[in-house]
């Protein structure tokens, strides 16, 4: 991998007004970097950053396995239309933390 690579499959999808979390791997961090995107380079798992406490790994980690659970029922998406499935994905997610009343 390199930056060029990168840039060939995040080039549109990634934008400047998105919040890049990442490894610290020289070229994922030279593409945010030339592509103007805040790129936050998450601590090794129990280790947290006292400045950035919501950019951690668990968070990514426990997206991915929501994303994937509930992805699963579709028997595999065309790429085409995973923005879609993202942005339903997003809205559930925002909806069941909403509708979540306090006792």
């Amino acid at each position: 991998m390199n930056r060029v690579s990168i840039a060939a499959a995040l080039d549109g999808a990634v934008t400047p007004a998105n919040e890049f979390c990442c490894d610290g791997g020289t070229a994922i961090v030279a593409f945010a970097r030339r592509a103007g995107i805040p790129a936050h380079v998450l601590p090794m798992p129990g280790k947290p950053n006292p400045k950035e406490p919501d950019f951690h790994i668990n968070n990514v980690n426990a997206y991915h396995s929501r994303l994937k659970e509930w992805l699963c029922r579709f028997h595999g998406v065309a790429t085409k239309n995973l923005p879609n499935y993202l942005g339903w994905r997003r809205t559930l997610e925002r909806w069941d933390r909403t509708s979540r009343l306090p006792p």
